[in-house]
């Protein structure tokens, strides 16, 4: 298994400048490649938009910074009426706020020998990050991790309540998939931000399953075996 991005968050960014045609130099944080330093809200992913605009952080404010930025009728969610965009919006929150703690969180952060065996090489290595620092880095990574899970609410859950939490929001995303009827994207034939927003969750969640030893009963492995047909077309 492969993604371009490890984050979901990246990954949602940089499939929207896929789909928009966008011209962009991408930089992984971890790289050698010289790179501006991380704006104070210690977020990824950032971008530098030039023009002595300086930098901004969050997948979604940049985004839609983006988006404002184009004629209206270049706009990726032109012609969405207002309850698809509610219902973009929604499906958005499930899962950013919800599934990411919900699927993700155990299975990239919270088992500590997990993280050392299994985040440390997928991750960190071969991108340029000196082998003697990769024990550090996983380390402030994980560290930081569990806190603001635990600020979240989601850390402070058993695994198997995070677990069954995890496969109800992804049977939320199938059962809403499902009724707004079919089509390649989320809303028929076009591509809209919120397909960049799924793509970036089910592409990592599908990627933990096929590297990592989790649990038959994980979301990860029960979304790779196929219970949510919707999500993955």
């Amino acid at each position: 298994g492969w993604v371009a991005d490890a984050s979901p968050f990246c990954l949602k960014l940089l499939s929207y400048l896929v789909a928009s045609n966008a011209t962009f130099k991408y930089n992984n944080i971890l790289s050698k490649t010289k790179r501006p330093s991380n704006p104070d809200k210690k977020l990824i992913p950032f971008v530098d938009l030039g023009g002595g605009s300086g930098l901004m952080s969050d997948s979604q404010l940049i985004l839609e910074h983006l988006e404002k930025g184009k004629p209206e009728g270049d706009r990726m969610d032109k012609g969405l009426s207002a309850a698809q965009k509610a219902t973009s919006h929604l499906l958005r929150k499930l899962v950013e706020e919800s599934a990411y703690w919900t699927v993700g969180y155990e299975w990239r952060w919270a088992n500590k020998q997990l993280c050392k065996k299994i985040t440390g090489p997928q991750y960190l290595d071969g991108l340029g990050v000196p082998k003697f620092m990769i024990g550090m880095a996983i380390g402030s990574g994980r560290k930081g991790t569990v806190k603001r899970a635990v600020a979240h609410g989601a850390g402070r859950h058993s695994i198997q309540d995070r677990a069954t939490m995890g496969c109800e929001d992804m049977a939320a995303m199938e059962e809403t998939l499902v009724s707004l009827g079919e089509g390649p994207f989320v809303f028929g034939d076009k591509v809209s931000t919120i397909d960049c927003v799924l793509y970036g969750f089910t592409a990592n969640t599908l990627y933990t399953a096929a590297v990592w030893p989790c649990d038959a009963a994980s979301p990860p492995k029960v979304l790779e075996g196929g219970k949510f047909p919707r999500m993955l077309a």
